[in-house]
């Protein structure tokens, strides 16, 4: 065995042995959490379930299931749990992040102070509330529900119930828009990178009956850019012989169009089989059919 494999193996079998303690440790919480529980001891449950809740995959269901026992379980405890110092503290960094917030993506750091208050104190209605609102504003519109049905699981009572309840119904339509917009780039996305694949390679122009010119017409795609070379196949008199490159032209791709200086020159077709130039010569409009060639040699083109 290679070295570099044995490395591989041996930090896979670290992940391995590194979840299933992950996964031990939480089950021992949870299961001592239910004992105390039964046992009446509903402060002592309560600290296993919060160290439970520390080994759980954040925004997984278990994280939830627990967050939901650990919240209703919290409501029973007279006087209500303590919140620690530390929560408080991330709070109040969540609160000063969300003050030097200019953009979405400025709300990163205002989400990570909460979500880490909330695994220390995870019953707190007001940092799910917090929590909802940073989330909305920074376009995680399903985490913000998620925090926003925990505020409510925690303050069933308060004042603005039924306003976050509308906030809540129109954050799941936002998040429908989203998702559909998702769906709608990763299928242009696709279909771009289908086109892109199509494109690279050779290409000749075909008449009625034979090929025309000396010339194929090799193609490759950097980016959106799309660069044509043409390439002799054959020798064209004295002044080319194959092989020569007689120049090369580029242009944007968009979609399935290849524009130069604003103007549409050719079109893949649906197949992704030809390409199609169009253009007007003596009042007529002309239109020319490309098709890809194995190789730049006369015997591997073919329609």
């Amino acid at each position: 065995m290679s070295r570099s494999k044995r490395i591989t193996l041996t930090m896979a079998l670290f992940a391995f042995f590194a979840f299933g303690i992950t996964w031990l440790a939480y089950a021992d919480e949870e299961a001592l959490g239910r004992q105390a529980e039964q046992a009446g001891n509903l402060r002592q449950a309560l600290n296993h379930y919060v160290a439970a809740i520390q080994s759980a995959t954040e925004g997984g269901s278990k994280d939830l299931e627990l967050r939901e026992k650990i919240i209703k379980l919290a409501q029973t405890i007279q006087p209500s749990p303590a919140v620690s110092e530390e929560a408080e503290r991330h709070m109040s960094r969540g609160r000063a992040a969300v003050e030097m917030a200019s953009k979405p993506e400025d709300f990163q750091d205002a989400i990570k102070e909460f979500r880490k208050a909330l695994v220390l104190a995870p019953w707190l209605g007001d940092a799910y509330y917090n929590l909802g609102v940073i989330q909305e504003k920074a376009g995680y519109y399903k985490d913000a529900i998620r925090s926003f049905k925990l505020y409510l699981l925690a303050a069933p009572s308060a004042a603005d119930v039924r306003e976050v309840r509308q906030r809540i119904y129109g954050l799941e339509y936002k998040a429908e828009k989203h998702w559909e917009e998702e769906r709608a780039k990763e299928a242009k996305l696709r279909e771009e990178r289908s086109i892109c694949k199509a494109l690279v390679g050779v290409w000749r122009y075909y008449l009625s009956d034979h090929y025309d010119d000396h010339l194929h017409y090799e193609i490759e795609v950097v980016g959106n850019e799309v660069v044509m070379t043409q390439v002799v196949d054959i020798t064209m008199g004295k002044k080319y012989r194959a092989g020569d490159i007689t120049g090369s032209s580029r242009y944007q791709l968009d979609g399935r169009r290849l524009i130069r200086n604003g103007k549409v020159e050719y079109e893949v077709s649906k197949d992704l089989k030809k390409l199609v130039k169009r253009y007007m010569y003596s009042g007529r409009k002309i239109t020319h059919i490309y098709h890809k060639c194995r190789t730049i040699s006369v015997g591997s083109c073919g329609k």
